[in-house]
């Protein structure tokens, strides 16, 4: 009877919304330092990020990796590839490069390798990429009785570094379900209820995601190893499995069904309570096995499954149809939040099961897996592209710098000029992002990066009617600019992938440096641009005529240092980029 009520207020829900329509501006309460961003992805679709708004979206995120088995890597992908047969048999498996039973697998690589989530470096960037999508908390997968207290202690270091900038980044909150109350006593003692943390963290109370006031985490409030204080403590929402009967107040990490979803997909306890609904990449609600539907014929939902059926295109797994389609159909039942399944799985365990000689459960290739971080492969970062695209569309909110009134820079003058209280459109990255990577990754793999060079600080821009003016700072003196990929402008006027105009990317000379026109891999120099250079300051003023822009110029750029050229993929991996990996800031209207 419940379940009955729920569908038929829920339709009428929809009716409502049908006939007054809600796609307008969400309110907002402060506007984003930066303003949205924006990028093309290697699709040819738009994503913009989204401004401030009420509405919420969470991701899984997983602290699992290098922590079970560190031995491989043993990459699905690369062992199909090997031997397209390979899943017949565990001789021909192990045969063509793959583990052993019971050992972890990864179904692809990642976009920085095969990493063990100890790896700072990696946790950093994971940062800048929830942020700036959008994400406004992550939910530590601690489903299987395991904390790991340790790595979460990391990331709360790099998280409250980047919080101390006044960045906004992504609230904390654990979902447990085995042993769910002597889990949750244990998080409590760790970090929520710890003086030793407090002390080294004074603010740490700031990074927990909060519901009705106290921090959110997912739970059995029955447990009875639940301790008393630590179950007044908490805002314990019911773990809601998808093979479940649901929970009214139940805090779904995916859902099965029939179709894509169903109406009780939608989750609140009450009227004071917000809203829930899971959006996930794939899902394995035909056998839970994501192998059995990659080889065996069964129907699970991997990432090319839509309008009831898995798309047979080759390249049908670019495209986040299946991902698409769970947007869409939140976005139109509009709950308060969205949690999304999920960012950095990665890998899984290899099982087997009658008729089946080699199994996995929650990730097995390409097609059936779920993850959106970026992937070394053809995946690329399609997927993360797609969730800015969706928590922009979700929010329904749009932030962008005031341009300001007319300012004439002399790019001859002083420095000085930039601090015109005229100049408004400033734009700030993260810093202390440019340190070594120095990590072991699973098996022999062993990462090291030193491209870290110039850590890029502040940006703004101003304009005349002639000219853009574009001035950067950085946290240390610059280096020589003789170096390669110094120091480099990119420049989006047209909204398409990639970028439109490069500036300095050979080194300046006599106060010049050059304006190029980019086609594809080719660059062709369209004019020079005047640029100083001091210290840690950078100025440089370029023609909007050389542009191809008007009056009101409306265009997204970059800065980038020590980059590889011609490697959009370079901007998340190497050197610095502002902002980070494919997004760019936006001027004026933005492209």
């Amino acid at each position: 009877m419940v379940q009955f009520l729920t569908y038929i207020w829920l339709v009428f829900v929809l009716i409502f919304r049908s006939i007054f329509p809600v796609y307008g501006p969400v309110q907002r309460t402060t506007v984003p330092e930066n303003g949205s961003m924006t990028a093309t992805d290697a699709l040819g679709r738009q994503a913009v990020s989204a401004g401030e708004s009420k509405k919420k979206v969470g991701v899984f995120y997983f602290l699992w990796n290098g922590e079970h088995s560190q031995s491989g890597p043993y990459d699905v992908t690369k062992i199909m590839q090997n031997d397209p047969l390979a899943y017949t048999s565990v001789e021909r498996w192990e045969a063509a490069g793959g583990g052993g039973y019971a050992v972890w697998h990864h179904w692809g690589e990642p976009l920085f390798g095969y990493y063990f989530q100890s790896d700072r470096w990696v946790v950093s960037r994971h940062c800048q990429m929830l942020t700036d999508a959008g994400v406004d908390f992550i939910v530590f997968d601690t489903t299987n009785a395991v904390p790991y207290l340790e790595r979460a202690r990391e990331l709360i270091d790099v998280w409250y570094g980047y919080y101390l900038q006044g960045k906004h980044v992504p609230k904390l909150a654990f979902y447990t379900n085995s042993d769910s109350g002597r889990i949750l006593n244990l998080l409590y003692d760790s970090f929520y209820c710890n003086d030793d943390l407090k002390a080294r963290y004074p603010d740490v109370d700031d990074l927990w995601f909060r519901m009705n006031g106290k921090p959110m985490v997912v739970g059995n409030a029955d447990d009875a190893n639940l301790r008393p204080e630590v179950k007044e403590y908490f805002r314990i929402k019911a773990v809601q499995w998808p093979t479940d009967s649901k929970h009214s107040d139940g805090f779904p990490w995916m859902e099965f069904g029939t179709t894509l979803h169903t109406v009780g997909g939608y989750y609140k306890n009450s009227l004071q309570d917000e809203s829930i609904m899971n959006v996930s990449v794939a899902q394995h609600c035909d056998s839970c096995r994501f192998s059995a539907s990659a080889w065996y014929g069964r129907k699970d939902h991997g990432r090319s499954w839509h309008n009831g059926k898995k798309d047979p295109a080759q390249d049908a797994a670019l495209w986040g149809y299946n991902f698409a389609e769970q947007w869409d159909y939140a976005i139109k039942l509009d709950p308060d939040i969205v949690f999304v399944t999920g960012f950095n799985e990665w890998t899984a365990m290899r099982l087997n099961e009658p008729g089946e000689p080699i199994a996995f459960i929650d990730n097995c290739d390409e097609e059936y897996s779920r993850d959106v971080e970026p992937a070394a492969g053809r995946l690329g970062d399609n997927y993360y592209m797609q969730l800015v695209s969706y928590i922009g569309k979700f929010k329904r909110s749009v932030s962008a710098v005031f341009t300001g009134n007319p300012v004439t820079i002399d790019v001859n003058g002083a420095f000085d000029q930039w601090d015109d209280s005229r100049i408004t459109a400033v734009y700030k990255d993260y810093e202390n992002d440019t340190f070594d990577r120095d990590s072991r990754g699973f098996g022999d793999t062993y990462y090291t990066d030193a491209s870290g060079r110039n850590d890029i600080v502040n940006a703004k821009v101003a304009e005349d009617a002639q000219n853009l003016y574009f001035y950067v700072d950085t946290a240390a003196p610059l280096s020589p600019a003789t170096d390669s990929a110094w120091m480099t402008l990119f420049l989006n006027t047209s909204g398409k992938t990639g970028y439109d105009f490069v500036i300095n990317r050979t080194a300046p000379a006599g106060g010049k440096t050059a304006v190029e026109a980019i086609d594809g891999d080719r660059r062709q120099t369209v004019g020079t641009a005047e640029i100083r250079f001091e210290g840690n300051r950078l100025m440089l003023s370029v023609s909007k005529s050389l542009l191809g822009l008007g009056k009101n110029a409306a265009f997204s750029f970059k800065w980038a240092d020590n980059y590889i050229d011609g490697d959009l993929m370079s901007f998340y991996t190497k050197g610095d980029s502002a902002p980070y990996g494919r997004l760019n800031w936006m001027y004026g209207s933005g492209k």
